[in-house]
């Protein structure tokens, strides 16, 4: 069974340089695709999905920052 996990992301304070910086505002685990679930974050203004246990790997959590180069 394929699953991914989503990470909801909204804008954080810029750091050096021209890069984006995102916060996770929360994290949904292992969610199976084509599912009506109540997949929102009133706080969130972007998304990111990626395969199922990546999250947990990096170790993400509520409040970490992410930086896109």
């Amino acid at each position: 069974a394929v699953s991914i996990d989503v990470v909801f992301l909204k804008d954080a304070p810029q750091e050096r340089g021209a890069s984006t910086v995102l916060e996770v505002t929360s994290l949904r685990q292992g969610v199976r695709p084509w599912r009506p679930l109540p997949l929102w974050d009133s706080q969130a203004r972007h998304t990111l999905e990626i395969p199922a246990g990546m999250a947990a790997g990096w170790g993400l959590k509520k409040g970490d920052r992410l930086c896109f180069v």
